[in-house]
């Protein structure tokens, strides 16, 4: 520990004048990476668009290397390599630039970049294009302290982090070997050394079929989800409407719908093409990582307790949907028997991230967090049980829970909580989260921010307002310039 601190005591200064000569272009270069729509998402149109964008956004990341004078390949079409340095040892960092659907509800643009109120605003600022400008520049500046360097450095982004089935980097893996230890810059501060498993299940359910006020009232269609990682926002429900050509007719029995719902009669009612009356009602949520549901709003279940509620007076609620319904309230799986508890990893998750229901068909996706003591087929069979008719199958490769023993990597562990001290005055604790990051990916991988709750920082992942502060991308440019010192630096 002495020796870093006399790292830092003799690098400390200059590493400082390196990051506030660079800030300014720092800020503009995140700006600038975020307005590449590198959304990855699964219908042909949107790979479409996604791999144009992921090509435009390696090709600047590969021009903004050759600017700060680094080596810049990529051995797939998938994954990019940065590199600086030399010895017999490697360091990686892992990041992505993949991001997942912006949603609504933003102040700014979400593919802007924009640079307002103190904060570089788009989707991405924090997962992940944030810290992999945070670490270039990070690296830059530790380069031009001019300090002798005894590990090689590599910078590897992948594009297929948010789709969980990782194949980016798997592809990489068996051309070149894994880093001897690794950063993964893709959750908080101080250090994440246990993550939770990720199992996605996507059920085929059968159709739902019901009507209302005798039979006038039809149910048509319930929607609601952008991704299977994140808890909707907003949830979509048609009925359709069979009435006399009359608008007296219309008005006596949309009074009689508003008793029923107790809701107030939706704006939107329409006739479509065959000359059918369409009423929507949109449920309004709010968002989250799926890893975090307590700090969301489901949509889903909102729109499902309506449901409940309206046939419920009509003589009883279809179990499809009271098993939905139980399904999206239940955040611990408690009711498909899948809830675990560990000392160090905490307790399963569960949110219902996506649903669409019809008279002739429905499905839903459920994306569970869990800990050790449970496999993956167990949870799929547990949630599939609940559901009479259902068909299940996994999205993306389930993966099972990691911890990092501190014991084992004792310089590595160090190296990150010095940096972090020197930088903040507080004191670095090792944590779990429930999220899923790239450090599965790799062996000796460990998640080091981008943020950070002790600074009163929101963590905005997969949510609207993604964004970062100016202080705090200066702050993270400062501990990840020491935690690249402390680790490649010959002392």
């Amino acid at each position: 520990m002495s020796g870093r601190l006399g790292l830092f005591d003799k690098y400390g200064g200059v590493l400082r004048q390196n990051i506030d000569a660079a800030q300014e272009q720092a800020a503009y270069d995140l700006s600038r990476i975020l307005r590449f729509e590198t959304v990855n998402g699964a219908e042909p149109a949107e790979r479409a668009k996604f791999e144009q964008q992921r090509d435009a956004c390696f090709a600047f990341l590969g021009e903004l290397s050759a600017r700060l004078g680094f080596a810049f390949r990529m051995p797939t079409p998938r994954v990019g390599v940065i590199e600086c340095g030399e010895g017999a040892e490697t360091l990686g960092v892992l990041t992505h630039i993949d991001v997942v659907p912006a949603g609504k509800g933003w102040t700014y643009p979400p593919f802007s970049g924009e640079i307002a109120d103190g904060c570089i605003w788009g989707r991405g600022a924090q997962d992940d294009k944030g810290p992999l400008i945070q670490f270039l520049y990070a690296l830059a500046a530790v380069r031009d302290a001019g300090a002798p360097v005894q590990r090689r450095v590599r910078i590897i982004i992948g594009s297929e982090e948010e789709g969980g089935v990782w194949s980016d980097i798997e592809e990489y893996l068996a051309l070149e070997s894994a880093p001897d230890i690794s950063i993964v810059p893709d959750s908080q501060f101080p250090i994440i050394n246990g993550e939770k498993g990720i199992v996605t299940t996507r059920l085929g359910l059968p159709g739902l079929s019901f009507s209302v006020c005798e039979s006038s009232i039809r149910f048509v269609l319930l929607e609601a989800g952008v991704a299977a990682n994140v808890v909707p926002d907003e949830a979509t429900l048609v009925f359709e409407i069979e009435i006399d050509d009359t608008q007296e007719e219309f008005e006596r029995l949309m009074a009689e719908f508003d008793e029923r719902t107790g809701m107030k009669r939706p704006a939107n009612i329409e006739r479509d093409a065959d000359g059918k009356v369409c009423s929507t009602f949109v449920f309004k949520g709010h968002s989250a990582h799926a890893s975090l549901p307590h700090a969301g709003r489901n949509a889903a279940a909102i729109a499902l307790d309506f449901l409940a509620g309206i046939t419920r007076a009509e003589g009883g609620t279809p179990p499809l949907i009271s098993a939905l319904q139980q399904g999206a309230k239940d955040l611990k799986g408690e009711c498909f028997g899948i809830h675990r508890i560990h000392e160090r990893l905490g307790e399963t998750t569960c949110s219902l991230t996506m649903l669409k229901l019809t008279p002739e068909a429905g499905s839903a996706v459920f994306n569970v967090r869990q800990p050790f003591s449970i496999e993956p087929e167990e949870i799929l069979n547990g949630i599939a049980s609940k559901f009479d008719g259902a068909t299940a199958e996994f999205i993306g490769k389930p993966l099972r829970p990691i911890w990092i023993d501190p014991a084992l990597h004792p310089d590595f562990i160090e190296a990150l909580q010095a940096a972090y001290r020197c930088v903040t005055g507080r004191e670095p604790k090792l944590m779990s989260i429930g999220g899923t990051t790239y450090a599965k990916a790799l062996p000796n991988a460990l998640n080091f921010g981008p943020c950070d709750e002790a600074d009163g920082e929101e963590e905005l992942a997969h949510q609207p307002n993604e964004r970062i502060t100016l202080e705090h991308l200066r702050r993270n440019l400062l501990i990840y310039a020491h935690a690249l010192a402390a680790l490649i630096v010959d002392e």
